[in-house]
């Protein structure tokens, strides 16, 4: 109780479902039409226990005798009716759910020294029985097939009322799940919008620096590989002498990207070579083959 809970499933360790090979009422298994009838029922504030599997002990005894005026069974859906008064001796407590409302006077009758099948079950008004029962004993010294027999001569003479006919409340209902899934839907659009812009962005950007620093780099290759001029001379037959390269000025550099609009510099003479190549010891050598050369 200290939990708030609304309401409380009791299943006991013997309880089984038992097999149906009557089709009356639709048989055991349950629709959707049977669920929303049990949701519908169950929301409302006049009911004490729902009872999956139960025993009315009169017919269980008497099978012939007729149902008891204090069990009379209003229909609230296919498979589901309510007895509204108390009094009714509807024996199990193998599986049922518990109201919060019944939650301490439940207790305050077990310590009383009651038990369940007798003193608390039978005597709450406002029963929610499930038809046919969809839970038997076991071990009970009664067949599952009995109890099952039993709970179908109650539904052959306690039922009253007419089934209700819950189709427009279940299109209501299909049409308010189906706006409360659109709305939820519509508040993710903008978030998964803003996730793909950010990605999209994100790739864009690294992208264009990739593509800015590969540009670059592909320039500064294109600069260092221009070839440099080496000069070299002819010192004796058979005898070649290496001198400096001569570095690339950036002038001199070739740009990969602009129009090819500049003239060509001349060649320039051996004299001119020598004095850029030489160090100043070398050069005096160097002008004594130039002059040698020249004879």
């Amino acid at each position: 109780m200290s939990k708030k809970l609304e309401k409380v499933a009791v299943v006991e360790e013997d309880s089984v479902t038992p097999r149906f090979q009557s089709e009356e009422h639709g048989g055991a298994p349950l629709g959707d039409v049977d669920l929303f009838a049990f949701q519908e029922a169950l929301k409302r504030n006049d009911w004490s226990f729902a009872r999956l599997g139960w025993r009315q002990y009169t017919l269980e005894i008497a099978p012939a005798a007729a149902c008891p005026q204090q069990c009379a069974c209003q229909m609230v859906g296919n498979k589901l009716c309510f007895v509204a008064g108390a009094g009714c001796d509807l024996r199990s407590s193998d599986s049922y759910i518990i109201s919060q409302r019944y939650f301490k006077w439940t207790l305050d009758q077990l310590i009383q020294g009651g038990t369940v099948d007798y003193d608390v079950l039978p005597r709450a008004p406002g029963t929610l029985l499930a038809l046919p029962i969809l839970s038997a004993q076991r071990t009970l010294d009664i067949p599952v097939e009995h109890q099952q027999a039993v709970s179908e001569l109650f539904m052959a003479k306690c039922l009253v009322g007419d089934v209700p006919d819950f189709s427009s409340a279940m299109a209501v209902r299909a049409g308010e799940k189906r706006r409360e899934t659109a709305g939820a839907n519509r508040a993710a659009v903008p978030t998964q919008q803003g996730m793909t812009t950010e990605v999209q962005q994100g790739v864009a950007t690294e992208v264009q620096q990739g593509v800015a620093t590969e540009v670059q780099q592909g320039v500064a290759t294109t600069q260092r590989g221009v070839a440099t001029e080496e000069v070299v001379l002819q010192s004796e037959p058979g005898e070649e002498m290496e001198l400096e390269t001569v570095p690339e000025t950036p002038a001199m550099a070739v740009d990969a990207f602009a129009a090819p609009d500049v003239e060509a510099q001349p060649i320039p003479d051996q004299q001119t070579l020598v004095d850029r190549a030489l160090r100043p010891e070398e050069r005096a050598r160097a002008l004594s083959f130039v002059a040698q050369d020249r004879i």
